[in-house]
């Protein structure tokens, strides 16, 4: 049951980070897309190989691990990415 609970938090951190970005910051479906593949990618990484191990940091859950990566992701693309303001964003040249 932990495990799949971990499993649960590891897919939700990517949907969190890339809700926050765009109601805050920028929307951008590359990003978007680009976010949820690396950290699935991630994840499965983490969970099915001796990656952890190797890199000494078994003791990380995968949850935190596919946070950092969709974390890292989602604010690097939407600095190279130009994207659509995000929806509580009030552009100056919007004139409301």
């Amino acid at each position: 049951i932990l495990g799949a609970m971990n499993w649960l938090f590891a897919w939700l951190a990517p949907i969190f980070f890339i809700l926050v970005a765009g109601l805050f910051w920028r929307r951008s479906q590359t990003v978007s897309i680009a976010t949820l593949a690396l950290a699935w990618i991630a994840n499965s990484l983490w969970s099915f190989t001796d990656l952890p191990k190797l890199l000494g940091a078994g003791w990380a859950p995968n949850a935190y691990v596919t946070a950092a990566v969709a974390l890292i992701v989602t604010l690097v693309g939407n600095l190279i990415v130009r994207g659509r303001a995000g929806l509580f964003v009030r552009l100056p040249d919007q004139g409301h």
